[in-house]
């Protein structure tokens, strides 16, 4: 059983882009980027001869920016953006195994839920009379982890 802290800078980012139904044909491309994650998560685990199998849980807080970008056929791009904390919860499981006294090599996968983002923009009329429709935009930001890890023990 443990605790164990943990703060990462992190430059993930995720993209999706698609084609809207309207009558300008609109393409919305939306960017959800996690600037850095922080965890505080307990740990709690069997031995097993020279493995250790082990559960870990807890609150992960991450700083999220979600960007979006929509274009209608003959106009220049409009964009709007926000940047939020976000408070979360992760899950895992692991193992390790003891190569000798001092050394041991494991892995562990480990899923973050970091909520939702929502974004809007309100209804923007172009010069030419081409209308921007009120814009509402829901992403979800998740992460999951697959590490593996040589540890020298003292």
């Amino acid at each position: 059983m443990g605790i164990e802290p943990s703060f990462e800078y992190r430059n993930q980012a995720n993209s999706h882009s698609e084609v809207i139904s309207s009558a300008f044909g609109d393409v919305l491309g939306v960017r959800s980027a996690q600037n850095y994650l922080a965890n505080l998560r307990g740990t709690i685990g069997v031995p097993v001869d020279d493995f250790l199998f082990y559960a870990t849980g807890g609150a992960s807080l991450g700083e999220v920016k979600t960007t979006v970008g929509q274009l209608a056929i003959g106009t220049d791009e409009r964009v709007f953006e926000n940047t939020e904390r976000q408070l979360g919860y992760s899950i895992g499981a692991g193992m390790k195994y003891r190569l000798s006294r001092y050394w041991s090599l494991g892995g562990e996968f480990t899923y973050i839920d970091l909520g939702s983002s929502e974004l809007s923009a309100d209804r923007l009329v172009m010069p030419g009379g081409l209308t921007y429709p009120v814009t509402n935009v829901k992403s979800r930001n998740t992460s999951q982890i697959l590490q593996v890890n040589l540890a020298y023990h003292f």
